[in-house]
């Protein structure tokens, strides 16, 4: 009963074969990964080429090339540890190319040619350089609205060169006179100035492309501010009454505090700090959690002079009791009939 080898076993047992007789580089040897090598070792580096074989070749194909190079009787270290693949393959690859083994090296073939890693342009993946094609294609098309742009820009320079045609004498301004300066005035001389300077301006708008016909904005004029009497002096005039009402958000309040307790507070401490009020309105708002506190806006309305005394009155600390939550109140603002 006759058993049958693996690819494997059949391919050391022809590098076995072949050692025993590579005395004479005559006689050739199948081995795929030494005629790969030696076909690619004086283009590819060395590292690579390495690299591309351990991730390429299997281990038993990689140490029997390393047979028959030791068959021919070339001195090999044995290599340990994680890289020792890469590091025979290297030794494999110096041997090759050290000039001294020329005639010691074997002749290799390989009748397997997918076993050869397609690494140049005799070996080139078709499918991988039609795909690229197709994105080269595709990128292609998508910048075809470029060429609609320039075609709007060129439209664009030549507006605005028939706009610029319709202006020939912006060039033509008089200049100051060469020999006969000294019989002018110093206003003629000044006068001439300002028109230089007004064509080099107009020549600059006409070479940037700037609208002519648009009039220079007007500078803003500082007018004076209003004043306001803070005179005590004069007693036959009187200035009319006018209020103005600081409005406050109170909250943090005890839950069963009324509006008018508020009123009162407010009252006591503009009386203790002479501040002269008009009027006191306070409503109760809606609060989240009534039964935890309780929320007021309170609004003071006091003369327009004594507006600033208010605010830093009814927005003191020391003007409401401990833990109360009072901050400035405003009111929202309304657009189109509706709150924002």
């Amino acid at each position: 009963m006759t058993m049958s080898r693996s690819p494997s076993s059949e391919r050391e047992s022809d590098v076995v074969a072949a050692a025993a007789v590579v005395s004479d580089n005559s006689v050739s040897v199948r081995s795929e990964l030494l005629c790969f090598i030696v076909a690619k070792c004086r283009i590819i580096p060395v590292d690579d080429l390495a690299q591309i074989c351990v991730n390429f070749y299997r281990e038993e194909e990689i140490f029997a090339a390393r047979g028959v190079i030791k068959g021919a009787g070339t001195r090999l270290v044995n290599r340990k540890g994680g890289d020792k693949l890469k590091a025979t393959v290297k030794d494999l690859i110096k041997v090759v190319l050290d000039p001294n083994n020329i005639d010691v090296i074997p002749v290799c073939y390989a009748t397997d040619l997918s076993r050869l890693p397609p690494v140049d342009m005799t070996h080139c993946d078709m499918s991988a350089v039609l795909m690229e094609l197709q994105g080269l294609r595709a990128e292609l098309r998508s910048m075809s609205h470029l060429q609609e742009e320039v075609v709007s820009l060129r439209q664009q320079v030549q507006t605005l060169k028939t706009e610029m045609d319709k202006f020939p004498a912006l060039g033509n301004f008089p200049t100051l006179p060469s020999s006969n300066v000294a019989n002018h005035s110093t206003t003629q001389l000044r006068g001439s100035e300002a028109a230089i300077s007004t064509a080099a301006v107009v020549r600059e708008a006409a070479t940037t492309g700037a609208l002519l016909s648009q009039r220079p904005t007007k500078r803003p004029v500082n007018k004076p501010k209003p004043v306001v009497g803070a005179s005590t002096r004069i007693v036959n005039l009187k200035a009319v009454n006018t209020t103005r009402r600081v409005e406050v958000f109170v909250s943090r309040l005890d839950p069963h505090t009324v509006a008018n307790e508020l009123v009162d507070t407010v009252q006591t401490v503009a009386l203790a700090e002479k501040l002269n009020i008009v009027d006191v309105t306070c409503n109760q708002l809606e609060s989240k959690y009534k039964h935890l506190y309780s929320s007021f806006h309170v609004s003071v309305c006091v003369n327009s002079s004594d507006m600033k005394s208010a605010i830093d009155v009814l927005m003191s600390a020391d003007s409401w009791p401990v833990g109360v939550f009072v901050k400035r109140y405003f009111h929202p603002r309304v657009k189109d009939g509706n709150n924002e």
